[in-house]
Protein backbone atom coordinates (compact mmCIF):
# COMPACT_ATOMS: atom_id res chain seq x y z
CA UNK A 1 0.00 0.00 0.00
CA UNK A 2 1.31 3.89 -0.47
CA UNK A 3 1.14 4.13 3.37
CA UNK A 4 4.06 1.19 3.36
CA UNK A 5 6.23 3.93 1.60
CA UNK A 6 8.51 4.88 4.23
CA UNK A 7 9.58 8.53 3.89
CA UNK A 8 11.43 8.81 7.08
CA UNK A 9 13.35 5.73 7.32
CA UNK A 10 14.65 6.41 3.75
CA UNK A 11 15.12 9.84 4.14
CA UNK A 12 18.61 11.60 5.87
CA UNK A 13 18.32 12.76 9.22
CA UNK A 14 19.35 16.51 8.38
CA UNK A 15 15.87 16.52 6.21
CA UNK A 16 13.99 15.21 8.82
CA UNK A 17 13.64 17.92 11.04
CA UNK A 18 12.78 17.65 14.77
CA UNK A 19 8.77 17.19 14.07
CA UNK A 20 8.95 14.27 12.07
CA UNK A 21 8.67 10.69 13.40
CA UNK A 22 7.76 7.38 12.18
CA UNK A 23 6.54 4.52 14.01
CA UNK A 24 5.27 0.57 13.48
CA UNK A 25 2.89 -0.97 16.15
CA UNK A 26 1.84 -4.18 16.33
CA UNK A 27 0.48 -6.50 18.69
CA UNK A 28 -1.56 -9.77 19.19
CA UNK A 29 -3.50 -11.65 21.73
CA UNK A 30 -3.85 -15.83 21.85
CA UNK A 31 -6.76 -16.10 23.98
CA UNK A 32 -6.06 -20.66 24.01
CA UNK A 33 -2.19 -19.93 24.48
CA UNK A 34 -2.65 -17.19 27.03
CA UNK A 35 -0.45 -15.03 25.63
CA UNK A 36 0.20 -11.29 24.67
CA UNK A 37 2.62 -9.35 22.74
CA UNK A 38 3.04 -6.57 21.30
CA UNK A 39 6.20 -4.83 19.10
CA UNK A 40 6.92 -1.73 17.97
CA UNK A 41 9.68 0.33 15.78
CA UNK A 42 9.87 4.11 16.05
CA UNK A 43 11.79 6.41 14.33
CA UNK A 44 12.65 10.15 15.24
CA UNK A 45 15.26 12.47 14.54
CA UNK A 46 18.08 11.44 17.38
CA UNK A 47 18.16 7.30 17.23
CA UNK A 48 15.68 4.41 16.11
CA UNK A 49 14.02 2.26 19.01
CA UNK A 50 12.61 -1.38 18.95
CA UNK A 51 10.24 -2.68 21.78
CA UNK A 52 8.83 -5.83 22.83
CA UNK A 53 6.83 -6.58 25.19
CA UNK A 54 5.12 -10.33 26.12
CA UNK A 55 2.86 -11.14 28.74
CA UNK A 56 2.09 -14.67 30.45
CA UNK A 57 -1.79 -14.06 30.96
CA UNK A 58 -1.59 -17.88 32.59
CA UNK A 59 0.71 -16.49 35.02
CA UNK A 60 2.45 -13.44 36.69
CA UNK A 61 5.27 -12.99 34.21
CA UNK A 62 5.86 -10.82 31.60
CA UNK A 63 9.39 -9.76 29.88
CA UNK A 64 10.18 -6.91 27.83
CA UNK A 65 13.22 -5.99 25.13
CA UNK A 66 13.84 -2.27 24.54
CA UNK A 67 17.34 -1.21 22.18
CA UNK A 68 18.06 2.14 20.87
CA UNK A 69 19.18 1.39 17.39
CA UNK A 70 19.37 2.21 14.04
CA UNK A 71 16.96 0.59 10.78
CA UNK A 72 18.69 -0.68 7.93
CA UNK A 73 17.92 2.31 5.15
CA UNK A 74 18.65 -0.24 1.99
CA UNK A 75 15.09 -1.31 2.48
CA UNK A 76 12.52 -2.47 -0.52
CA UNK A 77 10.33 0.72 -1.03
CA UNK A 78 6.58 0.40 -1.06
CA UNK A 79 6.45 -2.77 1.26
CA UNK A 80 7.02 -2.66 4.96
CA UNK A 81 10.78 -3.84 5.43
CA UNK A 82 12.47 -3.12 8.44
CA UNK A 83 15.59 -4.54 9.49
CA UNK A 84 18.70 -4.45 11.67
CA UNK A 85 21.35 -6.59 12.62
CA UNK A 86 24.06 -6.77 15.57
CA UNK A 87 23.17 -7.73 19.28
CA UNK A 88 19.84 -7.52 18.40
CA UNK A 89 18.90 -9.11 14.99
CA UNK A 90 15.07 -8.32 13.42
CA UNK A 91 13.42 -8.42 10.17
CA UNK A 92 9.84 -7.20 9.70
CA UNK A 93 8.72 -7.65 6.31
CA UNK A 94 5.95 -7.46 4.06
CA UNK A 95 5.26 -8.56 0.26
CA UNK A 96 2.17 -6.02 -0.40
CA UNK A 97 -0.63 -8.50 -0.66
CA UNK A 98 -1.04 -8.92 2.86
CA UNK A 99 1.43 -11.41 4.23
CA UNK A 100 4.26 -10.23 6.22
CA UNK A 101 7.06 -11.88 8.76
CA UNK A 102 8.07 -11.02 12.14
CA UNK A 103 11.69 -12.04 13.33
CA UNK A 104 13.27 -11.63 15.85
CA UNK A 105 16.85 -12.83 18.21
CA UNK A 106 18.59 -11.84 20.97
CA UNK A 107 20.21 -13.52 24.03
CA UNK A 108 17.32 -14.55 25.56
CA UNK A 109 14.28 -14.08 22.94
CA UNK A 110 13.49 -15.63 19.34
CA UNK A 111 10.35 -15.14 17.34
CA UNK A 112 9.24 -16.60 14.10
CA UNK A 113 5.90 -15.38 13.33
CA UNK A 114 3.78 -15.34 9.77
CA UNK A 115 1.33 -12.79 9.73
CA UNK A 116 -1.57 -12.64 6.94
CA UNK A 117 -3.29 -9.16 6.83
CA UNK A 118 -6.93 -10.09 6.52
CA UNK A 119 -8.62 -7.53 7.78
CA UNK A 120 -10.04 -4.38 6.16
CA UNK A 121 -7.51 -0.95 6.74
CA UNK A 122 -8.55 1.91 8.24
CA UNK A 123 -6.27 4.92 6.51
CA UNK A 124 -6.25 8.44 7.89
CA UNK A 125 -4.24 11.69 7.19
CA UNK A 126 -4.61 14.71 8.52
CA UNK A 127 -4.71 18.25 6.68
CA UNK A 128 -4.12 21.56 8.42
CA UNK A 129 -2.36 23.47 6.20
CA UNK A 130 -1.20 20.50 4.17
CA UNK A 131 -0.88 16.82 4.27
CA UNK A 132 1.43 16.50 7.10
CA UNK A 133 0.54 13.40 9.01
CA UNK A 134 -0.97 9.76 7.95
CA UNK A 135 -1.67 6.79 9.44
CA UNK A 136 -3.14 3.17 8.64
CA UNK A 137 -4.97 0.50 11.17
CA UNK A 138 -5.40 -3.12 10.60
CA UNK A 139 -7.26 -5.10 12.82
CA UNK A 140 -7.87 -8.70 12.42
CA UNK A 141 -4.64 -10.09 11.64
CA UNK A 142 -3.96 -13.92 11.24
CA UNK A 143 -0.57 -14.64 13.18
CA UNK A 144 0.86 -17.71 13.39
CA UNK A 145 4.06 -19.18 14.85
CA UNK A 146 6.06 -19.51 17.92
CA UNK A 147 7.64 -17.06 20.09
CA UNK A 148 10.44 -18.48 22.42
CA UNK A 149 11.54 -15.75 25.58
CA UNK A 150 13.57 -16.50 28.48
CA UNK A 151 13.08 -20.59 28.82
CA UNK A 152 9.70 -20.38 27.86
CA UNK A 153 7.67 -21.11 24.67
CA UNK A 154 4.54 -20.30 23.41
CA UNK A 155 2.38 -21.50 20.28
CA UNK A 156 0.34 -18.78 18.48
CA UNK A 157 -2.61 -19.22 16.50
CA UNK A 158 -4.97 -15.90 16.41
CA UNK A 159 -6.79 -13.71 14.75
CA UNK A 160 -6.46 -11.13 17.07
CA UNK A 161 -3.73 -8.77 15.82
CA UNK A 162 -3.27 -5.24 15.52
CA UNK A 163 -1.13 -3.39 13.06
CA UNK A 164 -0.25 0.28 12.22
CA UNK A 165 1.80 2.63 10.75
CA UNK A 166 1.98 6.30 11.44
CA UNK A 167 4.13 8.81 9.99
CA UNK A 168 4.28 12.80 9.66
CA UNK A 169 4.72 15.93 11.48
CA UNK A 170 3.68 15.40 15.43
CA UNK A 171 4.83 17.96 18.05
CA UNK A 172 8.51 17.49 19.63
CA UNK A 173 5.83 17.48 22.74
CA UNK A 174 3.56 15.31 23.04
CA UNK A 175 0.50 13.95 24.72
CA UNK A 176 -2.57 10.72 23.76
CA UNK A 177 -4.46 8.23 25.00
CA UNK A 178 -5.35 5.61 22.78
CA UNK A 179 -7.40 2.16 22.81
CA UNK A 180 -7.32 -0.48 19.87
CA UNK A 181 -9.06 -3.55 20.48
CA UNK A 182 -11.35 -6.47 18.92
CA UNK A 183 -13.19 -9.47 19.29
CA UNK A 184 -14.14 -11.69 16.46
CA UNK A 185 -16.67 -9.50 14.67
CA UNK A 186 -15.84 -5.53 16.19
CA UNK A 187 -12.72 -3.52 16.21
CA UNK A 188 -12.83 -0.37 17.57
CA UNK A 189 -10.04 2.56 17.53
CA UNK A 190 -9.76 5.75 19.65
CA UNK A 191 -7.92 8.53 20.18
CA UNK A 192 -7.44 11.48 21.80
CA UNK A 193 -4.65 13.83 21.47
CA UNK A 194 -3.92 17.17 23.33
CA UNK A 195 -1.84 19.95 22.02
CA UNK A 196 -1.82 22.25 18.87
CA UNK A 197 -3.34 20.39 16.02
CA UNK A 198 -4.36 17.83 18.12
CA UNK A 199 -5.91 14.85 16.96
CA UNK A 200 -9.56 12.97 17.61
CA UNK A 201 -11.14 10.66 16.26
CA UNK A 202 -13.27 7.19 17.03
CA UNK A 203 -13.55 4.40 14.30
CA UNK A 204 -15.80 0.87 15.00
CA UNK A 205 -15.65 -1.57 12.52
CA UNK A 206 -18.92 -3.13 12.23
CA UNK A 207 -20.69 -5.21 9.95
CA UNK A 208 -18.12 -5.07 7.24
CA UNK A 209 -17.35 -1.56 6.99
CA UNK A 210 -15.25 1.18 9.30
CA UNK A 211 -18.22 3.40 10.75
CA UNK A 212 -16.82 6.78 12.29
CA UNK A 213 -18.04 8.00 15.83
CA UNK A 214 -18.07 11.23 17.92
CA UNK A 215 -14.87 11.70 18.61
CA UNK A 216 -15.15 13.99 21.87
CA UNK A 217 -14.22 10.93 24.63
CA UNK A 218 -13.61 10.54 27.67
CA UNK A 219 -10.73 8.70 29.03
CA UNK A 220 -11.68 8.24 32.64
CA UNK A 221 -8.83 6.72 34.28
CA UNK A 222 -6.85 6.75 37.51
CA UNK A 223 -3.53 7.61 36.27
CA UNK A 224 -1.88 6.57 39.82
CA UNK A 225 -2.93 2.99 39.84
CA UNK A 226 -3.82 2.17 35.75
CA UNK A 227 -4.52 -1.37 36.87
CA UNK A 228 -7.98 -0.12 38.12
CA UNK A 229 -11.23 -0.24 35.93
CA UNK A 230 -11.99 2.79 34.36
CA UNK A 231 -14.50 4.22 31.92
CA UNK A 232 -14.89 5.40 28.32
CA UNK A 233 -17.22 7.34 27.49
CA UNK A 234 -18.95 9.40 24.73
CA UNK A 235 -22.03 10.49 22.90
CA UNK A 236 -22.29 7.13 21.71
CA UNK A 237 -19.89 4.71 23.37
CA UNK A 238 -19.94 3.42 27.07
CA UNK A 239 -17.30 1.04 27.39
CA UNK A 240 -15.55 -0.30 31.09
CA UNK A 241 -11.70 -1.24 30.67
CA UNK A 242 -10.35 -3.85 33.02
CA UNK A 243 -6.35 -3.70 32.53
CA UNK A 244 -5.31 -7.50 32.63
CA UNK A 245 -1.50 -6.06 32.56
CA UNK A 246 0.36 -3.01 32.83
CA UNK A 247 3.79 -1.80 31.83
CA UNK A 248 5.55 1.40 32.39
CA UNK A 249 8.49 2.75 30.49
CA UNK A 250 10.30 5.62 30.94
CA UNK A 251 12.28 6.25 27.95
CA UNK A 252 15.39 8.97 28.16
CA UNK A 253 17.61 10.12 25.48
CA UNK A 254 20.67 9.98 26.19
CA UNK A 255 20.85 9.03 29.56
CA UNK A 256 22.20 12.49 30.67
CA UNK A 257 20.53 15.53 31.21
CA UNK A 258 19.21 17.36 29.72
CA UNK A 259 17.65 14.89 27.46
CA UNK A 260 16.63 15.17 23.87
CA UNK A 261 14.34 12.60 23.97
CA UNK A 262 12.00 12.63 27.70
CA UNK A 263 8.82 10.61 27.79
CA UNK A 264 6.64 8.44 29.76
CA UNK A 265 5.12 5.90 28.01
CA UNK A 266 2.34 3.26 29.19
CA UNK A 267 1.07 0.54 28.07
CA UNK A 268 -2.14 -1.79 29.36
CA UNK A 269 -3.01 -5.17 27.59
CA UNK A 270 -6.85 -4.39 28.31
CA UNK A 271 -10.41 -6.70 28.29
CA UNK A 272 -13.49 -4.18 27.47
CA UNK A 273 -17.21 -4.51 27.58
CA UNK A 274 -20.43 -2.18 27.55
CA UNK A 275 -22.12 -0.20 24.73
CA UNK A 276 -22.12 1.23 21.63
CA UNK A 277 -24.68 3.52 19.22
CA UNK A 278 -24.67 3.53 16.00
CA UNK A 279 -27.15 4.83 13.70
CA UNK A 280 -29.83 4.56 16.84
CA UNK A 281 -29.37 1.25 16.98
CA UNK A 282 -27.69 0.34 20.53
CA UNK A 283 -24.98 -2.71 20.17
CA UNK A 284 -23.70 -4.51 22.98
CA UNK A 285 -19.40 -5.04 23.17
CA UNK A 286 -18.46 -8.16 24.49
CA UNK A 287 -14.95 -10.02 24.82
CA UNK A 288 -13.06 -6.83 23.16
CA UNK A 289 -9.50 -7.17 23.79
CA UNK A 290 -6.12 -5.20 22.60
CA UNK A 291 -4.47 -2.46 23.72
CA UNK A 292 -4.45 1.23 25.55
CA UNK A 293 -1.42 3.66 26.06
CA UNK A 294 -1.14 6.07 27.76
CA UNK A 295 2.09 8.63 26.49
CA UNK A 296 2.85 12.11 27.37
CA UNK A 297 6.82 13.77 26.90
CA UNK A 298 9.09 14.95 24.63
CA UNK A 299 10.67 13.10 21.47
Amino acid sequence: MQLEEKWLVRTPRAEGALRQKEWWFSDLHDPHAQVYMSWSFARAFAVDKFRLWLCDLAGDESWSVDHNLYLDRAQAPGVLDLRHRGAVDLEYRGDGDGRAVFRARTADLRVDLEISREGLPFTRRDNYFRCSYALMHRFFNRVRGEIEAFGRRFFVDTARSYYDHCFGVVPRRASWQWLAVQNDDIALASLVDHGAYAQRYTQVYWRGAWHRLDPNVDFDYDRDDLAAPWRVRSRELDLVVRPRRVHRDRVTIPPLVPFLVDLQHNELFVEVEGEMRLGGVSVPLQGLTGVAEEHDGRW
